[in-house]
């Protein structure tokens, strides 16, 4: 299986599909996480972020706050409405700058914590270990002990 194929198997875990227009949209939004990263890692987080902030709607726009796209992506905006391949490179340059609570914009608990940073975050690591990523399943394969 390829990381596009696992990353669309992670999609529709977590959303489940039920037209066949969305699965086009889908296949549209996991094309742009593989060809942004080749990090699994960085893959499943992407996915998670877009289950979260658009159910991977790319067509999503938030009227009051001016967020758009699958992963709600806040001014300033370097990407067209519908680039979604841009729209994957400035989510992943956004998380690794930022951080997720800062790409989430979310406000912190009491305690100086990000419920919502955490839930995505948990979310693409708990895939990861439940469903190791293609060339991880293969080095699996090959690591056989006599």
């Amino acid at each position: 299986m390829s990381l596009y194929g696992w990353i669309l198997l992670a999609m529709v875990h977590w959303c489940p599909v039920r037209w066949v227009d969305t699965f086009a949209e889908y296949q549209v939004v996991a094309a742009a996480i593989d060809r942004a990263t080749q990090d699994p890692d960085d893959a499943a987080l992407l996915a998670s972020i877009g289950s979260y902030e658009s159910g991977f709607d790319v067509r999503a726009r938030n009227p009051r706050t001016g967020a758009i796209g699958a992963w709600q992506l806040m001014s300033p905006q370097p990407c067209r409405r519908l680039d979604v391949d841009c729209q994957a490179v400035e989510a992943l340059r956004r998380t690794k700058v930022q951080g997720m609570a800062g790409y989430t914009g979310e406000a912190t608990t009491l305690s100086g914590e990000y419920p919502l940073a955490i839930e995505r975050m948990h979310r693409a690591t708990v895939w990861t270990a439940r469903n190791p990523p293609p060339e991880h399943a293969a080095a699996k394969l090959l690591d056989v002990q006599p």
